[in-house]
């Protein structure tokens, strides 16, 4: 696991004062996730990178995550960078196009993308790749920036060397592992419509905040926290920062 520096872990007890329900939204995620684990499926992760569960999650949470997703039968990693693959730990790894799966018709009972469909050319095109794999009644679940909170609209307008030095400090991301983003898949209102489109019931669509962006400057987290706080009431719910969505091939 990795070292946390006492930065990392003043913003973790002034977030159990101010916010003390919040997580990462990668625990929403793999939460969200369980739900379809619990049957052993075959399961896709397409966009895998170095890992599947993210080692800078607190280790309390890193470790309950890592149980629940050792519940799958067979877990298959696709990816594009071959580095990433590399130093990927999952047993079958891939390297491939996620906008040509390759793998015949009806193979999965589960697929994922975690951080990924924000980087879309052709929605609709890929959601149908998805359900082409997927078995009848199979379930895509993916985890993504939502373009309608503020802080992502603004980061989405920052140069990519400002997000690859954000990204780095914040989740331990290395600059080659940060790809340009597109955003055209990232609102409730385009995602349940683009899911129709392709053949897709929605199942569950939330907003969810997460852990706070400046949580490597320690004391000075807590403007961050106030705002986090004021967004997870229901009235500003649109405004968080990342979505979870569950839609089933129909």
């Amino acid at each position: 696991m990795p070292e946390f520096s006492w930065r990392q872990r003043v913003s973790w007890r002034l977030q159990a004062a101010i916010v003390p329900s919040l997580g990462s939204s990668q625990e929403s995620f793999f939460e969200t996730l369980e739900q379809f684990l619990t049957a052993a499926p075959l399961w896709l992760d397409v966009g895998c990178g170095r890992e599947l569960v993210p080692r800078w999650l607190h280790p309390r949470r890193f470790a309950r995550v890592s149980e629940s997703v050792a519940r799958a039968k067979t877990i298959v990693g696709l990816d594009f960078d071959f580095a990433s693959l590399k130093d990927n730990q999952l047993a079958c790894r891939i390297r491939g196009d996620a906008g040509a799966l390759p793998f015949a018709e009806g193979c999965f009972d589960l697929v994922t993308a975690n951080m990924v469909v924000e980087h879309l050319e052709a929605p609709v095109a890929w959601l149908r790749e998805v359900g082409r794999v997927l078995k009848p009644g199979g379930v895509f679940v993916f985890h993504t920036p939502n373009i309608l909170s503020p802080a992502i609209a603004v980061c989405a307008l920052a140069p990519d060397w400002i997000k690859e030095r954000v990204v780095r400090l914040v989740e331990g991301r290395k600059e080659q592992d940060v790809f340009p983003t597109r955003y055209r898949l990232n609102t409730p209102a385009r995602i349940r419509n683009y899911a129709r489109r392709a053949g897709f019931a929605v199942e569950q669509l939330r907003t969810v905040c997460t852990s706070p962006f400046t949580q490597f400057l320690g004391p000075l987290v807590i403007p961050e926290l106030i705002m986090i706080r004021l967004i997870m009431t229901p009235p500003l719910a649109f405004a968080r920062p990342d979505i979870v969505a569950v839609l089933k091939k129909l």
